[in-house]
């Protein structure tokens, strides 16, 4: 990236979020480097500041390679939403980590909530538990429990496959249909522009 660019980029992070306007700053910046102006918008293509403003009737109205640009802009913002995530919760992590690790093993747990006080801030630090069960040794433990034991203390869920389901005999698929429950998933739209 060159330097103007990352001076814009800096330049239009910094004051993007604050005014929602051309503030004197920026305008006294930008006579002072014409270079770093944004270049003229399209006519009537909204901009990822103005979508929040457009009604949905507005947006299911416009052209569809809009609905692509917007929608290509959109996810390259989440991308780098991600990442910058990622790099914050890294730095969060290498930094206070170790701490509430070591809090915890001070007090037999390995999960848990953990508040370190730093700089006047209150850096609260959570892990949870994620239990996963092995369902040949549950079915090998099961053989021993009483009937008793096992209602107070198992709990079983059941599935098929759907591709074994798709291709079972007849006789088996029609018993099973009756427990079957198909809802489609949300639509998925990818606007492409042909040259």
């Amino acid at each position: 990236m060159s330097q103007l660019s990352t001076l814009r980029q800096i330049h239009d992070t910094s004051h993007g979020a604050y005014f929602p306007g051309p503030c004197p700053e920026c305008a006294e910046y930008l006579s002072r480097h014409p270079e770093l102006a944004a270049p003229p918008a399209l006519p009537n293509r909204p901009t990822p500041e103005s979508f929040d403003n457009l009604t949905s009737a507005e947006l299911r109205d416009l052209p569809v390679a809009m609905l692509g640009d917007l929608q290509r802009q959109f996810a390259a913002d989440q991308a780098l939403l991600d990442k910058r995530k990622a790099m914050l919760w890294d730095a969060l992590n290498e930094r206070f980590a170790p701490e509430a690790q070591s809090r915890r093993h001070a007090r037999a747990q390995d999960t848990g909530t953990i508040h370190i006080l730093v700089d006047g801030c209150d850096v609260e630090c959570k892990t949870s538990k994620n239990v996963k069960w092995d369902n040949a040794k549950l079915l090998a433990a099961l053989e021993q429990l009483t009937e008793d034991e096992q209602k107070a203390y198992l709990s079983f869920s059941l599935s098929v496959a759907e591709e074994k389901f798709q291709h079972a005999p007849p006789r088996i698929k029609a018993l099973l249909e009756p427990a079957r429950t198909m809802k489609p998933s949300k639509e998925i739209f990818i606007v492409t522009e042909q040259k």
